[in-house]
């Protein structure tokens, strides 16, 4: 999710996730390598060497125009840059305070030479697949491919318009009856509903994702969004802390101006899964279940029927914003691509 953040904050309007088999020398077969590639202003060496080092300190201040909590730092550069992180390439080394090795100076061509055989062992990569992906970045020459090997213990799967990933941390949403949330190990489902504005197209497994939530009715709650960025999906409050009350609600709400504090900071887990615990947060919480609890009352209880929305929206394809249709028009007619 870093990665789709500092991608949005370099202005890129194309992002494509999608896993592709390599030959990797070391293994003598073709290995799975997760690809995440954008058109955006791209890193010079400079910011990629930040990117993969550790130790480094966050952004001091905060920009509401960037969301990527860590300040990968895309700037518009023309150079082009090319970063090798391997843990493989560390194993057995007596100095375990060294996380990996990151070469800044300009090198003699021997040592250029013996770096690249590096490469090509610990990874799928060769001078000749390097050049090849250099070529993709088109016309503009700028933009970010990013790609992930030995991933085989998270991506438990992939195929036609999606990737599942394993991950190893275990939600528990307090009165969620669900076991399986598809937002949870679905990269598309997750990518669907990221951002609040979905200007950038984003394809994963070359199918292109649209802003839409996938209602399932084991599935309600509030999602909490901040600088548009989905944090909190399907939290519960109020009454949706009972399993028979708060039923098939879903409430969309963007806390920018709660949870940033006066110095501008963000009140978020540096994971940017949930929010610090605060009193801001609290407060929040207090007021949704509050407001909750009278939704449910006057417009459920009482009336004892549900409402059908005055009207649907509909993301467009070319410039990506949600366009309201009329109430009589049936949104199941539109074609695939509109």
């Amino acid at each position: 999710a870093e990665l789709v953040d500092n991608a949005w904050d370099a202005k890129a309007t194309i992002m494509e996730i999608f896993v592709e088999m390599m030959f990797m020398k070391e293994f003598g077969e073709e290995i799975p390598v997760l690809a995440v590639v954008d058109d955006g202003h791209g890193m010079n060496h400079q910011d990629v060497v930040r990117m993969t080092s550790f130790g480094l300190k966050m952004r001091d201040g905060h920009d509401s125009d960037h969301i990527g909590l860590f300040g990968v730092g895309f700037k518009t550069a023309i150079s082009r840059s090319v970063t090798f992180l391997s843990q493989s390439f560390n194993e057995g080394k007596d100095d375990i305070g060294q996380f990996m090795e990151i070469d800044t100076k300009a090198n003699h061509e021997d040592i250029a030479k013996s770096n690249l055989e590096s490469i090509k062992r610990f990874s799928p990569f060769n001078e000749y697949l390097i050049g090849e992906k250099a070529a993709k970045f088109g016309k503009n020459r700028t933009g970010t491919q990013i790609y992930w090997h030995n991933k085989k213990d998270r991506v438990s799967s992939f195929h036609e318009g999606d990737i599942l990933v394993r991950s190893r941390r275990i939600r528990l949403r307090t009165g969620q009856m669900s076991r399986k949330v598809s937002l949870d190990y679905s990269l598309r489902s997750y990518l669907e509903v990221i951002f609040l504005d979905p200007r950038m197209k984003i394809y994963v497994q070359e199918s292109l994702s649209s802003a839409t939530l996938n209602f399932n009715g084991n599935d309600w709650g509030i999602f909490l969004y901040w600088h548009g960025r989905l944090v909190e999906a399907y939290k519960r409050v109020g009454c949706m802390l009972h399993t028979d009350m708060g039923l098939d609600i879903i409430g969309i709400i963007d806390v920018t101006g709660l949870m940033d504090d006066k110095d501008g900071n963000a009140m978020l887990l540096s994971d940017k899964q949930g929010f610090l615990v605060s009193e801001a947060y609290e407060l929040l919480e207090k007021w949704l279940g509050e407001m909750l609890n009278d939704y449910w009352d006057i417009r459920i209880q009482k009336r004892n029927s549900l409402y059908k929305p005055d009207h649907h929206r509909v993301q467009c394809d070319k410039c990506r914003k949600l366009r309201m249709l009329s109430p009589a028009f049936n949104v199941s007619s539109l074609p695939p691509t509109w």
